[in-house]
């Protein structure tokens, strides 16, 4: 039964795409291997595979941004030449005037902003994001971490490698964009406008861009770091957050997860009043 099925290969190698399990051949795009070297139990079908695979393929949100996986660009030499460093809870990272990329192994951080003792947070950070520190950025890292640290002149050479370079520049300009959004929200919009923004957001990276039916979102946020991403006061966020669950534009399932129970509505309140 095998042998008559239609062959089919890994984009990237040759290895045949076989479900483990029904040891029928799928028509993914990916060998195990060149899926980030994620491991599965042979009990899982590869079907099983491929959706979380496309869920870890998500756009990108301020709570999950890009990434990029090193060890499937650099040669094994390479990869093992990059210093790590460890960062323990709460410690910071600022500038230190060297053009440094510092790309997550393990651990969370956040990217963060102060002014006058208020804090605005940029985006997480987790394994495998890259960002460059600078002087109006802090990193805070909010569990223990480690950081692959790439000094951009001693390491000059990783950029001559195609798809690091590539890497890299399609990292920072996203994260331009991104930055770029959220000076539009916090200059046009009001704090409502910001809130339904941030959402409809989450959705579309949390469900790949697919929000007409319910969509289900998990926000593990308190009031505080809410109100800190979008750049409002946590009382009015609080506010604004409980009328969408009181008008039924949200639903809540549990501490952490909602539905978007009214799409239309919820975009509604992205508009910006004349």
């Amino acid at each position: 039964m095998v042998s008559s099925l239609k062959k089919k290969e890994c984009q990237l190698c040759d290895t045949l795409i076989i479900c483990k399990k029904c040891i029928l051949k799928r028509p993914f795009l990916k060998c195990l291997f060149h899926a980030n070297n994620v491991y599965f139990p042979l009990r899982i079908h590869w079907i099983c595979y491929a959706i979380l695979k496309k869920r870890s393929q998500m756009e990108s949100s301020r709570i999950r941004i890009d990434s990029v996986n090193l060890s499937s660009i650099l040669s094994n030499d390479e990869f093992k030449s990059i210093p790590i460093k460890k960062f323990l809870k709460g410690n910071l990272a600022y500038d230190n005037k060297s053009l440094v990329l510092y790309v997550f192994k393990s651990g969370k951080a956040k990217a963060i902003i102060y002014e006058n003792d208020e804090e605005f947070i940029l985006y997480y950070l987790i394994k495998d994001n890259i960002i460059i520190p600078e002087e109006s950025c802090v990193i805070e890292f909010v569990e223990e971490s480690e950081v692959y640290l790439i000094d951009a002149e001693k390491f000059s050479h990783f950029f001559r490698n195609e798809k690091f370079s590539t890497a890299v520049i399609s990292s920072l300009k996203q994260r331009a964009v991104m930055e770029r959004r959220i000076i539009k929200n916090l200059v046009f919009k009001s704090c409502k406008n910001k809130l339904a923004s941030f959402l409809l957001e989450v959705a579309a990276a949390q469900n790949n861009n697919d929000i007409e039916n319910n969509p289900c979102i998990t926000l593990n946020l308190s009031v505080k770091e809410l109100s800190a991403f979008i750049g409002s006061k946590r009382q009015t966020t609080s506010t604004i957050f409980n009328e969408f669950l009181k008008k039924k534009i949200l639903e809540k399932q549990d501490s952490t997860r909602y539905i978007i129970k009214n799409l239309p509505k919820l975009k509604e309140c992205t508009i910006v009043s004349s």
